[in-house]
């Protein structure tokens, strides 16, 4: 189960286009990115209430 669906997030910063939000949509064909792919860009996910996470997943576009 994915806790982080459409969750609200915030990011360090954003590519036109490509918004925070889209990092938890589930949909393969958006995604976020970075204004700049400079170390220190961060993305935080608040997931409503305190949870346990067993793994985490990440999915790079082609």
């Amino acid at each position: 189960m994915d806790v982080t669906y459409n969750k609200s997030v915030e990011a360090s910063s954003t590519l036109d286009g490509y918004p925070a939000q889209n990092a938890v949509n589930e949909d393969i064909r958006s995604w976020w990115s970075t204004a700049s792919g400079n170390k220190g860009e961060s993305l935080f996910v608040d997931m409503g209430a305190k949870a346990v996470v067993y793994a985490v997943q990440v999915n790079f576009g082609d």
